[in-house]
């Protein structure tokens, strides 16, 4: 084999390897209890720059939001604060 082709051969090999590493940063999802059927929310997704990426909390039909979403990106992440109702709470049923 010549040099040439060893040299192909590893960038081909360099570049698959490259191209196949992903980078893993979990979602966060908190929920405070205010009241018996009150919950604030807390949702933080990572972001690259200004580009968040497309993941969103959902919750049952019968859950009403109670304030608006406020979202703001801070170092990394996309982070949304709202306050969630549920007659009930959040139980599972």
């Amino acid at each position: 084999m010549t040099l040439r082709s060893i040299t192909a051969v590893l960038l081909i090999i360099f570049s698959f390897s490259v191209s196949q590493d992903d980078e893993y940063r979990p979602a966060f999802l908190e929920l405070k209890q205010t009241s018996s059927d009150e919950f604030g929310v807390l949702w933080k997704v990572p972001s690259r720059g200004c580009l968040r990426l497309i993941l969103y909390a959902r919750f049952a039909t019968d859950v009403e939001l109670t304030t608006p979403v406020r979202g703001s990106l801070v170092s990394g992440a996309f982070i949304e604060r709202y306050n969630i109702r549920r007659d009930g709470g959040l139980a599972g049923g």
